[in-house]
């Protein structure tokens, strides 16, 4: 398995989508702005994170995500792909991220939630790197949109996981079930839940998917350096590949 999300579940969702996307293209809506609101949303949701409304901050990341999978389908059916929209896309998709992850983190400092704190911070950094790692390999010309925890996966779970934060009693009575099971008696506070699952699970799994991607690359590059080469021809200058090293 390549992704958590089948491609079949992407697929149909798209096409479910698709009736939206026509409607913006005959509003003549450009893609950016969809892009915009998208980074928009993403900072309503951090706000409403930070300030413990999670249910609402799930709503957001939910309906940012969907602005983020249409944007590119408009821009696609209404003949508007250009190079500086691609970019501008993949900067405020990597703004929205951070400042989610930004807002989650804020409340867990505040609350002395410290570990959730801290798996917000891997679970950032994890979805950074997930993103360098497939933007710079495609820069060099390999393919490389797999792994367990791509932005699908990951604004699928903060999203529901923040929306479900009103079963967090229900988690709250289960472990401390587990506990008196166990002999154990300790006052214990727990942060919301699910939502704290689904950090923990970004913090590690989006990890894993750079690494993934690492591998892929990898596989690819040695498959190309297996494959014979053709003679040049002539003493013309000899071109090196690109860089390799990190700007």
């Amino acid at each position: 398995m390549r992704s958590l999300i089948p491609k079949w579940v992407e697929d149909d969702f798209r096409s479910f989508m698709d009736p939206v996307t026509d409607a913006f293209g005959r509003m003549n809506l450009n893609p950016n702005w969809l892009t915009t609101a998208g980074l928009a949303l993403g900072i309503v949701a951090a706000i409403l994170l930070a300030s413990g409304l999670f249910v609402l901050a799930g709503g957001a990341i939910l309906l940012a995500g969907i602005f983020d999978t249409i944007d590119g389908r408009l821009a696609r059916r209404s003949n508007r792909v250009t190079l500086f929209g691609a970019l501008y896309d993949s900067t405020l998709d990597r703004y929205s991220e951070a400042v989610i992850f930004f807002g989650l983190g804020f409340y867990y400092a505040e609350s002395e939630f410290h570990a959730a704190s801290i798996a917000t911070v891997f679970a950032a950094g994890g979805a950074i790197m997930t993103s360098y790692v497939r933007a710079r390999a495609e820069a060099l010309g390999f393919q490389c949109n797999i792994g367990f925890m791509r932005r699908q996966e990951r604004v699928v779970l903060l999203g529901f996981g923040a929306l479900l934060t009103f079963t967090h009693p229900l988690f709250v009575e289960f472990f401390n079930w587990c506990l008196n099971a166990a002999g154990v008696d300790l006052p214990l506070r727990y942060p919301p839940m699910p939502l704290t699952i689904s950090v923990f699970l970004i913090a590690v799994l989006a990890n894993v998917t750079a690494a993934q991607r690492l591998s892929y690359v990898w596989k690819q590059f040695r498959a190309q350096q297996a494959t014979p080469k053709p003679e040049s021809s002539g003493g013309g200058l000899r071109l090196s590949p690109p860089e390799a090293e990190e700007k």
